[in-house]
């Protein structure tokens, strides 16, 4: 997964970047805020692609985390954001979000994916 889905920064890593407190970014990430998965052996990761240059998420893609977040896991959650996606002509959801892309095709992807998922 790293391969496909980070660099991650761990939680400490975190702490020191953004200077916030381990209970603040744990409360971040319960809430949808910030992308943040459990590893193997417990310990919380971060994929870094989710902050800009100052250390904020960028918006459009806690708005597509949520949502897929209503029916898949973290990873699997993770893992859709980082895979080519036809609604945007072959790029990564992630990317494209991050680029500035006008985001509804990846809301609309996310939607069907998540309705499909709820069967």
């Amino acid at each position: 997964m790293d391969e496909l889905i980070g660099p991650f920064y761990d939680m400490d890593g975190l702490v020191e970047w953004l200077g916030r407190t381990k209970q603040a970014i744990g409360e971040q990430t319960r809430d949808g805020r910030l992308i943040g998965m459990q590893d193997a052996a417990g310990r919380w990761v971060y994929p870094t692609w989710q902050f800009d240059g100052a250390g904020a998420v960028h918006p459009p893609l806690i708005e597509v985390w949520q949502l897929l977040r209503t029916e898949a896991d973290p990873w699997t959650a993770a893992e859709w954001m980082c895979v080519r996606n036809p609604d945007t002509g072959g790029r990564i959801a992630a990317d494209w979000l991050i680029s500035g892309e006008d985001p509804e095709p990846v809301m609309c992807a996310a939607r069907d994916d998540v309705g499909r998922w709820s069967w």
